[in-house]
């Protein structure tokens, strides 16, 4: 299909940088997941042939939930190999008052990486998959802003525990560019061991500085011990990915 050739195509690419550049980058798989078969063939040739990091999924496949049943092969999979998966934000269709200013990245995007993820939560994937690592792009929209709100019990939550344990399981991190305030939030919610240093580099704003410069800076602005920050910046992404 072409789906399946397209990520084979991405795989295969950033598998030469990673190759020509081995000191500097690891690469996480892009899928063809509304095609299980293919989906999984593929996910086994990334992981165990191209040796890549994880495999990076988006917060919704052509407008349907990553939590709905058709999906769960994928989640089996990934908790058998125990294999990082990274979520990042997507588009749905929207109404008009999302079509404005770029609405849909600068809003939208952090409230489909809270839905996707709340969903996933609430759904029970995580009591059906617990054993891999799950990281919310990000810093998972703003999810753990409001956690009171998610915790309520009702009849319609299918997981087991409270959704905040969940969520204090998963790895948020810092692209935006985000400021400091917003990492010590995830701090004091999850704890420093849950915050990946990331920069959405090369994105950034022509008359200021770039995002990886901000986000340094907002790092090294946090109000937390120095092997913290060696955790947010390097030492949580060496321990998931298993790196020396």
């Amino acid at each position: 299909s072409k789906a399946l050739d397209l990520a084979k195509a991405v795989n295969d690419m950033f598998v030469e940088a990673c190759q020509n550049h081995p000191a500097r980058f690891k690469a996480f798989a892009h899928l063809p997941l509304k095609n299980p078969e293919n989906c999984l063939r593929e996910m086994e040739r990334a992981l165990d042939k191209l040796q890549l990091s994880g495999v990076c999924v988006p917060t919704n496949v052509a407008g349907e939930s990553l939590d709905e049943e058709r999906f769960m092969f994928f989640f089996e999979e990934a908790n058998r190999k125990r294999t990082p998966v990274f979520m990042h934000p997507v588009s749905t269709p929207c109404d008009s008052r999302w079509r404005d200013y770029a609405l849909h990245v600068r809003i939208g995007w952090l409230v489909e990486s809270s839905l996707a993820t709340y969903r996933l939560v609430a759904s029970g994937v995580f009591d059906r998959f617990p054993d891999f690592p799950f990281i919310a792009s990000h810093m998972g929209g703003s999810i753990y802003y409001f956690i009171d709100r998610l915790n309520r019990r009702s009849n319609d939550l299918a997981c087991i525990r409270r959704p905040e344990e969940y969520l204090k399981r998963v790895y948020y991190d810092t692209a935006g560019p985000v400021r400091s305030y917003a990492i010590k939030c995830a701090c004091e919610f999850a704890g420093a061991s849950q915050v990946l240093f990331g920069t959405d580099y090369p994105y950034g704003e022509e008359d200021e500085e770039s995002f990886v410069v901000k986000t340094l800076g907002a790092v090294d602005e946090l109000d937390v011990s120095a092997d913290e920050k060696e955790m947010i910046c390097s030492g949580n992404a060496k321990r998931i990915l298993s790196l020396g």
